[in-house]
């Protein structure tokens, strides 16, 4: 394999972007399954209020109630994870704009070789699990933990390099 090189110049609104793919294909899981898990909460609540039900089962009624207010905690909760993390999103792209910093990427038979102003990471192929392609930027995978770490638009790389960079992908990640 031929090693392949890319500089790409620091872009602010690629960079938030890039993020905003980052934090949705993260939190996909989340949302699936607290979306069920709030509909299940409010369809006990809805059957443990029937007048039927209400003499009969106070401990499912303060289930149920209990059960929905944990979950609306957690929504909030990850709401409040979401502001987070674009804050420091936005101090992050604020401190790499006003550097100018720009970053390198060598793809290799080793692996990822990943440098900018401040660092340098060499990571081997086999800590990568998968990637994957939404809205024509490539999100690269950790396999251990599925931690996106690497995030590369077709707008960065343009065309040639996004193909070289998908195939290298393919081939080594599959």
């Amino acid at each position: 394999m031929q090693e392949i090189t890319i500089q790409i110049p620091f872009d602010y609104q690629d960079f938030i972007k890039s993020q905003k793919l980052v934090w949705g294909f993260m939190s996909k899981g989340f949302i699936k399954n607290n979306t069920i898990y709030v509909i299940v909460a409010i369809l006990c609540l809805i059957v443990a209020l029937e007048p039927i039900n209400r003499e009969r089962f106070p401990l499912f009624i303060s289930f149920a109630g209990g059960y929905l207010f944990y979950m609306l905690s957690s929504w909030m909760g990850f709401y409040e994870r979401r502001t987070k993390f674009f804050k420091r999103v936005k101090n992050l792209a604020n401190n790499s704009a006003v550097n100018a910093s720009g970053c390198s990427f060598i793809f290799s038979d080793y692996g990822i070789e990943y440098s900018d102003a401040e660092k340098l990471y060499k990571h081997s192929w086999s800590l990568f699990g998968r990637f994957v392609i939404i809205d024509a930027t490539i999100l690269i995978i950790l396999k251990e933990t599925s931690t996106v770490l690497f995030t590369l638009s077709k707008k960065e790389l343009g065309d040639s390099d996004y193909t070289a960079v998908c195939e290298v992908l393919k081939e080594k990640l599959g």
